[in-house]
């Protein structure tokens, strides 16, 4: 009851509507805590379209989406809000395999 209770409180306020910041929603297509699907919907529509970056589902995740490997969530953040920024984001430095100080031919 408290879920539709807060969600009926924001929909009143007309929260979404009046929120000034881009917007992006990540959900899993497995969710069975909460209908994470339908409510980014319910978001996308209330949203102001000026600031709905959009809906990543994630497939064969539940409502912990953004945990382990499903999502690059540093890429679909990237990716989404791109756009905002002046100058423009650089490109996505891996830091995964390159070598460090302290590792070398002479470590």
């Amino acid at each position: 009851r408290w879920l539709e209770y807060g969600a009926d409180l924001l929909e009143r306020r007309s929260v979404v509507k009046e929120l000034r910041l881009p917007m992006l929603a990540v959900v899993g297509d497995l969710d069975r805590l909460l209908p994470s699907v339908d409510e980014a919907a319910r978001l996308r529509e209330a949203c102001d379209p000026a600031f709905w970056r959009g809906t990543v589902t994630v497939q064969g995740a539940g409502h912990a989406s953004t945990l382990g490997n499903r999502v690059d969530l540093l890429d679909e953040i990237r990716n989404a809000f791109a756009a905002d920024f002046e100058p423009p984001l650089s490109p996505r430095v891996d830091l995964v395999g390159l070598p460090t100080p302290h590792s070398g031919p002479h470590s």
